[in-house]
């Protein structure tokens, strides 16, 4: 992956941002998105994250589950926003 793709998709994630609204978002295809994800979420820049509704909040998913990821949201972890950053 390269760093300009790194970036693009890491500057939607200062906030909690779900998979449809990313997609759109990147502008990216489907596969493309995912793999990036992928890439970020083994790097640890990006965390996974779903709702529980039986905590009534967001839990990060562990291991990472790329079948679950239209159903997810996705938020740059602390070492993300070092490496945007820095």
């Amino acid at each position: 992956m390269t760093e300009e793709l790194k970036i693009q998709v890491m500057d939607e994630l200062y906030f909690l941002t779900a998979w449809a609204e990313l997609l759109e978002r990147t502008a990216l295809s489907e596969l493309e998105l995912k793999d990036a994800l992928a890439g970020l979420i083994n790097e640890e820049l990006v965390d996974q994250l779903m709702y529980e509704e039986e905590h009534h909040s967001f839990v990060r998913v562990v291991p990472f589950d790329m079948n679950q990821f239209e159903t997810s949201s996705f938020l740059n972890t602390r070492k993300g926003l070092l490496w945007l950053h820095v």
